[in-house]
């Protein structure tokens, strides 16, 4: 046997390793492709007015592997809802819906099948969205998802209002149980909108922590402006910033309105007074101002307001409201509200000069 201690090898040349090729980028993604967002797999549950935008939004963001269950069949009335042509009408929801993405992105893998059913159908995903009107198959799709670990959301719509959820409810309507299809009022835009939040949650691959139920309110939101319409926000504490006083009065010079205390009604109102705020100044702000309301307990007089006031007046800019008008000549009792006497009190005053208040 050969020693190989006295043997001699002529070494390999070294191969450079192939150099790694990034993965192009489609150009019908160059614009998110900065944004990081997933590209999960998706079962969908439930085709109807909610599920076809929700496929739609998740299509159009990149799911190229999407799987969708619906038994039932297109109808006439659907279609204030559903993007699909009245040909389609008579045909699953399912088979319809597939159909028509594959025209928009030919490319992606999106399967039609029809009622969901956990015992036939044992297809693994990323995520499950079940967007069926009925507790019973939602609480079936949430088992199934956690007995696979997928993530789970939930979406719903009625009338004026849509639902998000990462969990189903834990109990039922006195109608969930009668036999038969209840009609109720609806319309596009809560199921456009009950879609685009959850293509939010799915492609950048994040669960939601709470529940969102969001309501279309016709005016008065803010009371001096009674046609106004509004989204509101019930779910999100954050938002709906209510105490026992419901609504805040703008501190801004000359304004005064009367708002509901909704912080993006708030932060909006405040944009108006300051265009050149940006929305992280605008919400401090207003996080302030709503802190300072509600530490005052109980509400003082307007005697002492003003008196508190003159106070830090004196103390920030050495000179007090009376002095500051007697030293412009101008008379209190006809000018109460004056916005040069404002910015001529927030002058300093010249050393040797401090009034004393």
């Amino acid at each position: 046997m050969p020693n190989p201690n006295t043997e001699f090898h002529v070494p390999e040349e070294p191969v450079d390793p192939v150099p790694l090729v990034p993965e192009a980028i489609p150009p019908i993604y160059e614009r998110q492709h900065s944004l990081g967002l997933h590209r999960p797999s998706v079962i969908l549950v439930g085709a109807g007015g909610v599920g076809c935008w929700t496929a739609l939004a998740l299509v159009l963001g990149g799911v190229d592997n999407l799987t969708i269950f619906d038994g039932d069949q297109v109808s006439l009335n659907n279609l204030n809802r559903l993007p699909l042509p009245e040909a389609m009408v008579g045909e699953l929801k399912s088979v319809a819906l597939a159909r028509w993405l594959e025209t928009l992105r030919p490319h992606a893998h999106i399967q039609a099948r029809g009622m969901f059913d956990p015992e036939i159908h044992r297809t693994e995903a990323d995520w499950v969205v079940c967007c069926t009107d009925s507790l019973k198959s939602r609480q079936v799709c949430y088992r199934y998802t956690t007995e696979y670990g997928a993530k789970y959301l939930e979406l719903g719509a009625d009338g004026e209002r849509w639902t998000l959820s990462p969990t189903p409810p834990e109990f039922s309507t006195e109608l969930e149980d009668a036999p038969g299809y209840s009609s109720v009022p609806i319309h596009v835009g809560p199921c456009m909108m009950a879609g685009a939040a959850a293509a939010y949650y799915v492609l950048h691959d994040c669960k939601p922590i709470i529940s969102h139920s969001v309501d279309w309110k016709k005016g008065p939101i803010i009371l001096a402006m009674p046609n106004l319409g509004a989204l509101k926000f019930e779910s999100i504490n954050e938002v709906m910033n209510l105490t026992e006083t419901e609504f805040y009065h703008c501190p801004e010079w000359g304004c005064g309105i009367e708002i509901e205390r909704n912080l993006i009604l708030l932060i909006k109102h405040k944009r108006e007074h300051f265009p050149n705020w940006s929305l992280v100044e605008a919400k401090a702000h207003v996080e302030n101002e709503l802190a300072q309301l509600d530490a005052i307990q109980p509400e003082p007089e307007d005697d002492i307001v003003r008196e508190a006031s003159e106070v830090s007046m004196t103390r920030a800019y050495g000179r007090t409201v009376e002095g500051a008008y007697e030293e412009m000549g101008v008379d209190i009792e006809a000018h109460p509200e004056n916005p040069e006497i404002e910015a001529y009190i927030e002058q300093e005053v010249p050393d040797g000069q401090e009034e004393q208040g």
